[in-house]
């Protein structure tokens, strides 16, 4: 156990029972960054507002509270390391757990690709583009600029609010896969461009596109996580894209890929997406941040998959 509090095998699951898990480690993660208490934050605004994220969260399989408590933690190890903690001031550091507590809220339990398809008020709404990631964009800042939640940021000034926006648009976009290939590739050439990139100075750019590469390492990191967990991340996942093929099925669509419950094989899914998406998204990750423990995780999580 770290002397934070939360060891790197932290019990997720544990949380299940808590009627609000979210809300309770995001007021840890705050308090434990010091933005609680420096940012001059309301601590009843921030409950308030916490809570009412978390019971927008829906009761799905994965895209759940519990999966943005999980992404929230792994957040918060990436904070922690030394390149975020030599650029990223509280404001930045506020901003980035936040997103990664509201970064699925209020989400539909179907893909993008579905939305779309379906033709949904959702996709029509954002034009077919990052449909999912928009909206959980916009419903964090209608709660934000709420008469009830206004006063969270008061205690930020206009330039710093300015900043803060932009790092939660710009994180949480980056969790849309459409953009992956994109973000994956930027961060491989900035490395092979500076390769003193982990240790020197980083511009508004360069935040941009780490802030957004953390979120995106944190809620694709369940194949990261020690077995016991990934396997229960695993099982989740295919429940809800079950549920999704279900759908499509019932009304004479395609069904979207890994979704068809009668065709897909859990292990053999797993393993490409561990070896086509993750173990180079975390290889170059890795690059950046202390990421071992997560790429020993992710080879013995391989291997069992492949056995």
């Amino acid at each position: 156990m770290r002397k934070d509090g939360i060891s790197t095998r932290f019990a997720y699951f544990s949380l299940a029972g808590n009627k609000y898990p979210l809300t309770v480690m995001g007021l840890h993660l705050l308090d434990r960054t010091g933005c609680i208490k420096e940012l001059s934050l309301n601590r009843e605004i921030l409950t308030n507002f916490l809570m009412t994220i978390e019971e927008s969260y829906h009761d799905n399989p994965y895209h759940n509270a519990l999966h943005a408590t999980d992404v929230a933690i792994s957040m918060y190890h990436w904070l922690k390391q030394v390149p975020f903690k030599n650029n990223f001031d509280l404001v930045g550091i506020f901003a980035s757990i936040l997103s990664a507590i509201v970064h699925d809220v209020k989400h539909p339990g179907t893909n993008n690709p579905f939305q779309i398809s379906f033709q949904t008020e959702l996709a029509t709404c954002y034009n077919d583009i990052a449909v999912l990631e928009n909206m959980h964009i916009a419903e964090t800042w209608r709660l934000l600029r709420a008469p009830e939640f206004r006063g969270l940021l008061k205690g930020v000034g206009d330039e710093q609010q300015t900043y803060f926006r932009d790092l939660t648009v710009h994180s949480i976009l980056a969790t849309d896969p459409s953009v992956h290939a994109k973000h994956l590739s930027d961060l491989k050439s900035s490395l092979e461009e500076d390769r003193d990139l982990p240790t020197r100075d980083w511009d508004r750019e360069t935040q941009l596109l780490m802030v957004g590469m953390a979120l995106h390492t944190a809620d694709l990191g369940n194949p990261t996580k020690p077995l016991d967990q990934c396997k229960k991340w695993a099982g989740l996942v295919h429940e809800e894209f079950n549920m999704q093929g279900d759908l499509e099925r019932k009304a004479g669509k395609k069904i979207s890929p890994n979704c068809d419950k009668k065709t897909v094989h859990k292990p053999t899914c797993q393993a490409g997406f561990m070896d086509y998406i993750i173990k180079p998204l975390f290889e170059t990750w890795g690059q950046v941040l202390e990421a071992g423990d997560a790429l020993a995780n992710l080879a013995e999580n391989r291997a069992y998959w492949g056995r």
